[in-house]
């Protein structure tokens, strides 16, 4: 089984709190649903992914621009990965146990603003 390191638990937990997360049981895999988007944290083979999914309809250019949109260098340091669930749109990014909670912040609400112009489009 994986196991998070106690440090990197401690920068999760950290995160969670600024995200406006509270009460929080240690879990392998953590899911969180907002008015206009979900956050999937899963700890496995000793990486931490994080995904951010809407409800939004993309069409092929739509996809194609949310591609441009996260071109590694662009908005972080980190290859966040764009994809087309069958309720809308998601990022996803793997990361290695040592990241802080800021760099999980920045990824956040970078995913966050890179999805902002298909949210408006979520459905009720």
């Amino acid at each position: 089984m994986n196991l998070l390191s106690l440090q990197a638990q401690r920068q999760l937990e950290v995160f969670l709190r600024q995200a406006g997360i509270r009460h929080i049981e240690p879990a392998p895999s953590l899911h969180f649903a907002f008015s206009d988007h979900e956050l999937f944290i899963d700890y496995r083979h000793r990486s931490l992914w994080m995904t951010v999914t809407i409800a939004a309809e993309l069409d092929d250019d739509q996809l194609l621009t949310l591609f441009i949109r996260v071109f590694p260098g662009l908005t972080t340091q980190y290859l966040i990965r764009p994809f087309r669930t069958m309720e809308g749109a998601a990022l996803n990014t793997s990361l290695s146990d040592d990241v802080t909670s800021e760099q999980l912040v920045l990824i956040y609400r970078t995913m966050l603003r890179q999805l902002s112009p298909w949210r408006k489009r979520t459905h009720s």
